[in-house]
């Protein structure tokens, strides 16, 4: 694997964690949800962010 394919495969990897963070920060609020679920439920994982990183993965290979 050459360096440009390793960084773009790594940039597809990423994007997703920015409509993460893009919901978590601004979309939380506004639609008035609480945050820090998995830590008040006391879960290791948070099932919803894991989709949605999931989702918005499968949606950046298929633009790409």
């Amino acid at each position: 694997m050459k360096l440009l394919d390793f960084v773009a495969l790594y940039g597809l990897v990423l994007i997703p964690m920015g409509g993460v963070l893009f919901a978590d920060f601004y979309l939380m609020k506004k639609f008035g949800l609480k945050d820090y679920y998995a830590e008040r439920m006391k879960i290791n994982f948070n099932w919803a962010a894991g989709l949605t990183w999931f989702i918005l993965l499968a949606a950046a290979l298929v633009m790409n």
